[in-house]
């Protein structure tokens, strides 16, 4: 049984149908795309808008997964990608960050490997931006996110459980309470994007 803010009983157009009662505002839950305020007030709510789609790539075959996720979704909605791939940092000690290696040795392999991926993978009218940040992954793309007003995250997990999940932790996990906009998590094991 679902309620309404005043504690009416709320029926589908479907339920209400069924028992050949009248259609009335009182009676029948909200349509897609429409929202009622608390005073049952009927309100637009906003539809769905996705122009710039963040794809955090770490070249595994997860990652590529989800932006094989990422391409139809931009496509139906004429949005630009943008791939951007972190390269971790390490911290000796607090407030001391060591980066590997400085410049463009460490960016420079990694960005060809973007452009690569993305010429396989992603139509050119498609593709936004390919960016390697150096950073903790979380905080790039949480980052990049909000510095390019991306509409929405599309990103795997790696299905880690136990031990490891515990010393590695989960980026996804940080992404989506972090992020500023939606995440679409993509599960490792679920079947091709149709």
């Amino acid at each position: 049984m679902k309620w309404d803010t005043r504690g009416n009983t709320m029926k589908t157009t479907t339920e209400v149908a069924q028992t050949n009662a009248p259609l009335t505002s009182t009676n029948v839950l909200p349509t897609a795309g429409e929202d009622r305020s608390p005073k049952g007030r009927r309100r637009k709510s906003a539809a769905l808008k996705v122009t710039n789609i963040l794809v955090p790539i770490d070249f595994s075959t997860t990652s590529h997964q989800a932006l094989e996720y990422a391409v139809p979704i931009a496509s139906q909605f004429e949005a630009k990608i943008t791939l951007v791939h972190a390269v971790e940092t390490f911290s000796l000690a607090p407030g001391l960050t060591y980066v590997p290696v400085d410049g463009r040795l460490l960016t420079a392999p990694i960005e060809r490997n973007l452009q690569r991926l993305a010429r396989r993978t992603i139509e050119p009218e498609l593709l936004r931006d390919l960016l390697v940040r150096a950073g903790t992954p979380f905080e790039v793309i949480t980052n990049v996110a909000r510095e390019l007003e991306i509409d929405l995250i599309v990103m795997t997990t790696h299905g880690y459980t136990g031990v490891q999940h515990l010393f590695q932790g989960s980026v996804t996990e940080r992404v989506v309470r972090e992020a500023p906009c939606p995440v679409l998590v993509v599960h490792p094991t679920e079947p091709e994007f149709v």
